[in-house]
């Protein structure tokens, strides 16, 4: 059997590697801003993507910043 893979699902994908990417490559914590403006694309989309990676764990927010790192499981 074949599965079809749409190319929106794949994009998708890539993306929330180079946002794992990109925080993992930060000095420190990152803002969402940051992280939009070094990967070409809205705050909006970055912050569904980072909602995703904090829920498993494999990046963490600060609760006081906003801002975020490289979780337990990366």
């Amino acid at each position: 059997m074949t599965m079809a893979r749409s190319d929106g699902g794949v994009k998708s994908v890539q993306l929330a590697f180079d946002v794992l990417e990109a925080v993992a490559a930060a000095p420190g914590e990152v803002g969402v801003s940051e992280l939009a403006a070094l990967l070409g694309t809205t705050k909006g989309t970055v912050f569904r993507h980072l909602q995703t990676l904090v829920e498993r764990g494999y990046v963490d927010q600060n609760a006081v910043s906003a801002r975020y790192k490289l979780g337990t499981r990366s």
